[in-house]
């Protein structure tokens, strides 16, 4: 039986938290700024094997249909590299992209012909991702989702915006479990020797503020050796996104970090060693835009 005093501590909990959803107008305006860094290194001894991805992006959200946010973009600088080969991409909105591609691999090699013939591909690709439209779709309670209309490689196709949410409305301290999916997890050889590891997501809001929630975890990476074999190291992991009390979504955040080591050692040979790091860092920052200053009404005749 619900009593008069629970009612009161439920809307007090309410009050005290809020409500993780888009309302716009077709007036509304944002600004979207994104910065994503990614990092790889596996080193086995004999060869080693390097990535990296970053990609800055600047642009402006306006209304295209009720739920629906169209991306202008600003401005971008894309850098995506490995060991073979290094991307450079900026663009400049009303100018004409400009890539910046650089063949590490000696030309003399046997491999070079295939390396060239990859980084002219992978930079085309590169290019495509500026093509066709981009829209953020919120039509769906407790989702935000970037779709694009081109093909090739999509700029925000690594983006974390937020996962999908339970709900719409959540009290200050409320706690949810979402299943630990990250591709970096498994990644790590062990996920499918584990039980399933959830996520607690924690909802944050003070008073007057806007509603914060927040996860993380930490993984040690330590399987009973075998064969050998011996593996250590860690997973750690944390995200966080904000919405505004305006009823729109103000950042995102994620942070993950791969260590792992693998030591490999059987009768009669020398051991080996080897090293695998990832790490992952992006923010999303969007900012409402004032309404633009009413007309000055006509000047009266003098």
């Amino acid at each position: 039986m619900i009593t008069v005093i629970d009612a009161a501590l439920a809307l007090l909990a309410l009050q005290s938290g809020g409500e993780m959803k888009w309302q716009f107008q077709p007036e509304d305006q944002f600004d979207l700024k994104w910065i994503y860094a990614e990092s790889r290194r596996d080193d086995n001894g004999s060869y080693v094997s390097e990535a990296q991805d970053r990609r800055e992006i600047e642009g402006t959200l306006t209304f295209k249909s009720p739920g629906v946010l169209l991306i202008r973009l600003k401005k971008v600088n894309w850098i995506s590299g490995t060991q073979d080969c290094d991307h450079n991409l900026t663009w400049v909105e009303g100018k004409p992209p400009v890539l910046q591609s650089r063949i590490k691999t000696d030309p003399k090699s046997t491999s070079f012909p295939g390396v060239q013939s990859q980084a002219q591909t992978y930079g085309d690709q590169m290019k495509k991702g500026l093509e066709g439209e981009y829209t953020v779709d919120t039509r769906k309670a407790g989702q935000t989702q970037i779709v694009w209309s081109g093909y090739g490689m999509p700029l925000f196709e690594r983006i974390f915006i937020h996962p999908i949410l339970p709900k719409t409305t959540f009290a200050t301290g409320e706690v949810w479990k979402v299943p630990f999916d990250h591709p970096t997890y498994f990644s790590t050889g062990i996920s499918s020797n584990t039980a399933p590891i959830n996520l607690d997501h924690k909802i944050t809001a003070p008073e007057g503020k806007d509603i914060v929630a927040k996860a993380g975890l930490m993984i040690p990476i330590s399987p009973p050796p075998a064969y050998g074999q011996t593996i250590s190291g860690s997973l750690t992991y944390a995200r966080e996104w904000t919405f505004d009390r305006e009823n729109y979504l103000q950042s995102s955040k994620e942070d993950v970090s791969l260590q792992k080591k693998t030591e490999s050692k059987s009768p009669g040979s020398k051991a080996s060693r080897s090293t695998n790091q990832h790490s992952i860092k992006q923010a999303l920052t969007l900012k409402k835009k004032p309404p633009p200053p009413p007309p000055k009404p006509p000047e009266e005749p003098k």
